[in-house]
């Protein structure tokens, strides 16, 4: 086969693949439907989402353009932006369902419901950001450029709801762990991309490179 496809992810492109390479990343995750392809005969780079047999099934539509590419305060470009799914209180509501007739199941139900209501994640390129709080508000992020390492998990009890989790560990002394709770498989996949090509552009432009003590 001949190597002739390139692609981009997070601004930084990559090839020449041959096409059964190009499948294999889309195969893999390593490669959204958003990303960008080209090869010789395309007029300009195409989403990847529009190579006929790249992905196989019903490919998710592009994140709403209110999240993405829009500019953050200080300059920083808004990736993306959600919160996580109510399904990580399904146990508490089906206690309250189970006990509706007691008062304290009901209440911890509804202050669970503002819990996961209050909590919410932004990233833009240069950090990861989640606030939570009903009452009081408390803001922890991440630099991208102290992210040493990405875990993309499907616990068991969200499979059934295509929910996942991405955990980001960085080299970070007040927020050394941070996870992306209960967000569509999907779109965890393609933002577990996209982070981390925002992690490789933004160690470039600062000239970061890690080292392993071990």
């Amino acid at each position: 086969m001949t190597r002739e496809w390139h692609y981009a992810i997070g601004g930084e492109r990559f090839g020449p693949i041959e096409p059964e390479e190009l499948r294999g990343l889309a195969a893999a995750g390593r490669l959204a439907p958003d990303d960008l392809v080209w090869k010789p005969g395309l007029a300009e780079w195409v989403a990847a989402r529009s190579v006929r047999g790249l992905f196989p099934g019903p490919v998710p539509p592009p994140l709403p353009r209110a999240a993405v590419g829009t500019v953050a305060p200080g300059g920083e470009a808004l990736l993306w932006r959600g919160r996580p799914s109510q399904m990580l209180n399904l146990p508490v509501f089906l206690l309250a369902i189970a006990l509706c007739w007691l008062v304290i199941p009901i209440v911890l139900a509804a202050w669970r419901f503002l819990e996961i209501r209050c909590t919410g994640y932004e990233l833009t390129s240069e950090r990861l950001r989640r606030t939570s709080g009903v009452f009081s508000r408390v803001t922890e992020e991440i630099e991208l450029y102290r992210v040493k390492d990405t875990r993309l998990s499907e616990p068991w009890w969200l499979r059934p709801f295509t929910l996942g989790d991405i955990e980001l560990v960085a080299s970070d002394v007040t927020t050394p762990r941070l996870v992306i709770r209960a967000i569509p498989i999907a779109t965890a996949r393609a933002l577990r991309e996209t982070i981390r090509g925002a992690v490789e552009g933004l160690r470039g432009r600062k000239g970061v490179r890690e080292i392993d003590a071990t």
